[in-house]
């Protein structure tokens, strides 16, 4: 029978932290803004399946108190559980995205560096209070359907911060950073390996903070690198979707028609040196960069369907189509590039 188009649409920011020199409530930035409202209004003509935040959602120390029991919505001055970390969720998140975008859009949820300056449990146990917010681990994995298809796309959503073994920025638990957490480390990166092995879903987009490969500020992760990288190829990963830098960046190694490495860590920032810094241009492999955006503030929209095209459009806050690319599914030759690791 004919395949009946279908479409799965999803948007994809990173860094949407606010002011970094806020270190409580939160100061919203006009490029954090105006980006969220730009979502909105392609929300209303395009409306996404599926929203992803990645990382660095609460600049500069994440959440600080545990949550106490709230009704989301309601008066959260004069409700009984009302804190600090109620308050920076309100202010950074419930009032700038979640208005954006109908109450059954679910939105996924990874942690960034400064997400883990904080107590970044207290980001999953949001989980139980605001029913759009979904980030029930640290490290999860979750199957959609394409509409009228019985393909199927599977996230692989990470942690970076663990995967890299990071663990002087982290904050669980007293003196953490001086103890050895390397079995929780081997722990994440068996669990990945697994989880895309086993795999049986059609098309495979992972998700996570740090990059792979990067020309900005950061550059390129060694660690991801070195190990995420041959498992993204070994399992036909179409996209890595990441930020930490913040910009918009689109790598792709040459004779690759594999994995695609997006950055999209625009989400606030309005530091020109960060923006436009390509500092780590030397570092990624000749020919990668694909695509670079520092102008200002944008956000990515992603669309699979059933006809085996992956379309990204990276859109600017003033509403600009800036990029797009278009690509097949490399799951579906997974022996094309058996030889490029």
């Amino acid at each position: 029978p004919p395949v009946i188009f279908g479409e799965l649409s999803f948007f994809a920011i990173a860094d949407t932290g606010g002011d970094e020199t806020s270190e409580h409530v939160g100061i919203v930035t006009a490029t954090q803004q105006a980006v969220a409202d730009q979502m909105g209004v392609t929300a209303q003509t395009m409306p996404p399946d599926l929203v992803f935040l990645l990382g660095d959602q609460l600049y500069e120390m994440g959440l600080r108190e545990p949550f106490l029991p709230y009704s989301l919505g309601a008066n959260k001055e004069t409700s009984f559980g009302y804190n600090e970390s109620a308050a920076r969720m309100q202010v950074s998140v419930e009032d700038v995205y979640f208005t954006q975008f109908s109450n059954s859009t679910p939105f996924y949820v990874v942690a960034g560096n400064h997400d883990h300056l904080g107590d970044v449990m207290q980001q999953l146990a949001y989980s139980a209070i605001a029913p759009q917010w979904n980030f029930p681990h640290l490290y999860y994995t979750f199957i959609s359907e394409l509409p009228h298809s019985s393909q199927r796309v599977q996230f692989v959503m990470i942690d970076t911060q663990v995967l890299a073994a990071e663990w002087r920025n982290m904050r669980m638990g007293p003196n953490f950073a001086s103890r050895n957490y390397t079995w929780l480390t081997e722990a994440h990166w068996k669990w990945l390996e697994k989880t895309l092995e086993d795999s049986t879903a059609d098309w495979i987009v992972v998700c996570g903070h740090y990059p792979v490969w990067s020309v900005s500020s950061h550059g390129p992760t060694e660690e991801l690198a070195t190990r995420l990288r041959p498992l993204l190829y070994a399992a036909g990963v179409a996209l890595y979707l990441c930020g930490h830098d913040h910009n918009v960046q689109h790598l792709r190694e040459v004779n690759s028609s594999v994995v695609d490495y997006v950055i999209q860590g625009s989400g606030s920032d309005e530091s020109q040196d960060r923006l436009t810094s390509r500092k780590h241009e030397e570092d990624v492999p000749p020919g990668a960069l694909r695509y670079f955006y520092g102008e200002g503030g944008a956000f990515t929209q992603i669309k699979i369907s059933t006809y085996g095209e992956l379309t990204v459009n990276v859109i600017a806050h003033n509403g600009s189509l800036v990029y797009n690319f278009t690509k097949s599914n490399p799951r579906l030759n997974m022996t094309q590039f058996r030889g490029i690791l």
